[in-house]
């Protein structure tokens, strides 16, 4: 057998065994996700310390790249050994800070709000119930209706208490959960400092793989996808995160103009939820309107009123700006992704999702262009 023939029965061999495997694979698929569930948990210091490295990057490349953009021209020898364990001081230093900010000034306030609201909890359920039945008699409801959202709110507020009295396993199981993820963070944190401390051995040690493994022209072609990857996040990480922060200050700071209640912690919630894309403002909104509603339910339609304005200016003048094109993924596909993310993997699905279908809608537009290009198609 020649070479070629040799080739194209090898060929022939690697696709049928992946088809038999895949379809093996969706026959039994809830065992495939629990062996994937498996190795999550596993590896999920590794995995957790990845994710940080890949964050702390950006930060990094603002310190090499922009704050010591001038050292860098002058190529002093000294310099260019201290660069990076400098750079990555500054950065632990820098994340530490923000951390630090969070825990000493917000997190207290936040805690305050939320023992404010329990405390006061029977009472907005009282008020709100009043104003209910304020409502449905101004127009004319049957008493009937007025009982029925009594007994309701009654029901609630005693299947609350009851379900907090009852709830200790699930407070200590919950304990447990916390207590791990936090092991996990701060184990995630540690490999981190040591993934950045390596970037640049570990990439040419994955280069030198791909080279090992596969043909030239392979290795070359997944050396543009991670390129290509590699900006696709950065650029969605950073917009992202920045785009929560902006939309959460400027949504403390209409809340404390109107003077409404709980304006930190639900600005909280805004930020943290407009971090997932496209449902993200929905989210956050419905508890923030809940809050408001309990204490007074007239502030609760300001505050969606306010909102719905605010996700307009972020949708039309914020996101363009700070995130802008470095996704290059049209609106419909950003949804297709979220959801179709969302079903397969839940909110981690629906995070990089985005990202993740980007990358793939980028090749693919390059490879149909190059196609085109080669039957020397114009299209109009």
């Amino acid at each position: 057998m020649n070479h070629p023939d040799y080739q194209k029965v090898k060929t022939g061999i690697l696709i049928a065994a992946f088809t038999v495997l895949f379809y093996l694979g969706l026959q039994h698929i809830d065992v495939v996700m629990q062996g994937g569930q498996f190795v999550l948990s596993l590896f999920s210091p590794f995995l957790i310390g990845i994710c940080f490295a890949f964050v702390l990057n950006l930060l990094m490349r603002l310190y090499t790249d922009r704050v010591f953009a001038g050292l860098n021209r002058k190529n002093h020898p000294k310099w260019n050994k201290l660069r990076k364990p400098v750079c990555i001081i500054l950065t632990v230093l820098t994340f530490l800070g923000i951390l630090t900010a969070l825990i000493a000034f917000i997190i207290p306030q936040l805690m305050d709000s939320v023992t404010t609201l329990g405390s006061n909890l029977s009472g907005y359920l009282r008020d709100l119930e009043t104003f209910a039945n304020r409502f449905l008699t101004k127009w004319g409801f049957s008493t009937s209706i007025n009982q029925g959202i009594t007994d309701f709110l009654t029901r609630f507020s005693d299947n609350l208490v009851q379900y907090l009295s009852s709830a200790v396993p699930a407070i200590f199981q919950t304990t447990v959960n916390v207590t791990s993820a936090i092991l996990n963070l701060f184990l995630g944190f540690v490999i981190s400092i040591y993934i950045l401390a390596s970037r640049d051995k570990l990439l040419r040690n994955l280069k030198e793989i791909t080279y090992a493994v596969l043909p030239p022209k392979g290795a070359a072609y997944a050396q543009e996808v991670a390129v290509l990857a590699n900006a696709r996040f950065s650029g969605f990480v950073s917009g992202q995160l920045t785009e929560a922060v902006i939309l959460g200050v400027l949504c403390f700071l209409g809340m404390s103009l109107f003077g409404m209640e709980y304006a930190l912690l639900i600005s909280m919630i805004i930020g943290l939820t407009n971090v997932i894309p496209i449902f993200g403002p929905i989210i956050g909104t419905i508890p923030g309107a809940l809050i408001l509603l309990m204490v007074e339910p007239m502030k609760a339609v300001w505050f969606v009123i306010f909102i719905v304005v605010l996700q307009q200016i972020e949708s039309n003048l914020i996101y363009p700006r700070v995130v802008g094109g470095s996704i290059g993924l049209p609106g419909i596909w950003v949804m297709f992704s979220v959801l179709i993310g969302g079903s397969l993997f839940g909110l981690p699905g629906v995070l990089l999702g985005v990202p993740t279908f980007a990358v793939i809608y980028t090749l693919i537009a390059r490879a149909v262009k190059k196609r085109l290009h080669e039957k020397k198609i114009v299209l109009r």
